[in-house]
């Protein structure tokens, strides 16, 4: 369904609610492709050639693409691009699952499974043809580890050093979900995980930092410089009402709503998932929001299946869980039905 989905709105489906009409892929994702395609052609990490400028915030995705671009034609890289993603989000789903049954019983997980495939947000991410499939399966892989460190097993420093210098390459604010999870390991008495994890990260930030300096003369992306700007004040009044507007019109409300729930019911000792959740809403509420809407946000939709089906939140009668379900699922659905985003036609142009 995960897949399927993708491929309807990478054929049928649009990124942007506005005027443009139904263009092939994000116009965000072609900047990408052009860095992408100059790196390939030997012009280095550029978008003109000979002006040296971080126009983008996905490093890894654009090294990713640059091999492709160098042997496709350029019709061809959004269709690989896709396919790439389509990778990355079966791969989330994958890993997601498997948190997913270590937590809950046999049931619920299936049911957390499923809806994550029943997610129209998260088919929509992975037809743009952007790095945003990558991040969510960055991010739940490290969810992922420091879980099972919390429940006692075994974590391979190899697999906690790699997940965290991905996350800091995959995007310009990857380095956020690495450190709430050295802190966390730190305040639960996991020290080792801790220690393997901060010095990949530090590590990682250092040598991109020292490289960026270097090449482009900026400590960070011209992104931030570009978007990360204008009174605080004003940047949170933005970001909290565009929050509001995607919790109702992007299918978040019960996701969000368990979330503050499970943090109100453990405020003495949250869960990483529940202060995972509640530091990306506060980043992305100081970022001032972002003009993708629930892009940078689609972490909160696994979440909350998964506060949604925890049986140390809702207890019940058997029934209750798939009524849970049921109900996620139609909130999660809403885009379909309100969302312009999502009116499917094949009559499509290269914006």
């Amino acid at each position: 369904m995960l897949l399927a989905g993708a491929l309807l709105h990478a054929r049928a489906g649009s990124f942007q609610d506005d005027l443009s009409g139904h263009a092939r892929g994000s116009d965000d994702a072609y900047i990408s492709y052009r860095y992408a395609q100059n790196l390939a052609r030997g012009e280095g990490l550029v978008f003109n050639p000979g002006e040296r400028v971080e126009g983008y915030s996905n490093l890894l995705y654009v090294l990713l693409l640059a091999p492709l671009t160098r042997v496709a034609r350029p019709d061809a890289i959004y269709p690989l691009s896709v396919g790439l993603n389509l990778l990355f989000a079966a791969g989330a789903w994958t890993v997601f699952s498997r948190l997913a049954a270590r937590r809950l019983g046999p049931e619920r997980a299936a049911l957390a499974s499923l809806l994550f495939g029943l997610c129209p947000a998260l088919w929509l991410w992975t037809a743009s043809g952007m790095e945003t499939p990558l991040v969510l399966l960055l991010q739940i892989a490290v969810w992922e580890r420091v879980d099972a460190a919390a429940h006692g097993e075994q974590v391979g420093w190899v697999g906690l050093a790699t997940v965290a210098v991905l996350c800091v390459l995959s995007r310009a604010d990857g380095f956020m979900v690495p450190v709430l999870a050295v802190a966390y390991l730190l305040a639960t008495g996991r020290k080792r995980e801790a220690l393997v994890l901060g010095t990949a990260l530090g590590a990682t930030l250092a040598a991109v930092v020292s490289w960026r300096l270097s090449y482009y003369g900026y400590p960070l992306p011209n992104t931030y410089y570009a978007k990360v700007s204008g009174p605080l004040g004003e940047r949170i009044l933005q970001g909290a009402m565009q929050l509001l507007s995607i919790i109702l019109t992007a299918g978040l409300l019960p996701h969000v709503a368990a979330l503050l729930l499970a943090a109100a019911a453990s405020a003495k000792r949250p869960r990483f998932e529940v202060a995972l959740g509640i530091a990306l809403l506060a980043f992305w509420i100081y970022l001032g929001g972002d003009v993708f809407a629930e892009r940078m946000l689609l972490i909160l939709y696994p979440i909350g299946v998964l506060l949604l089906l925890d049986p140390a939140l809702f207890r019940g009668p058997g029934r209750l869980p798939v009524a849970i379900a049921v109900g996620a699922a139609l909130s999660q659905a809403l885009p379909l039905a309100i969302d312009t985003r999502f009116g499917y036609t094949f009559d499509r142009y290269d914006r």
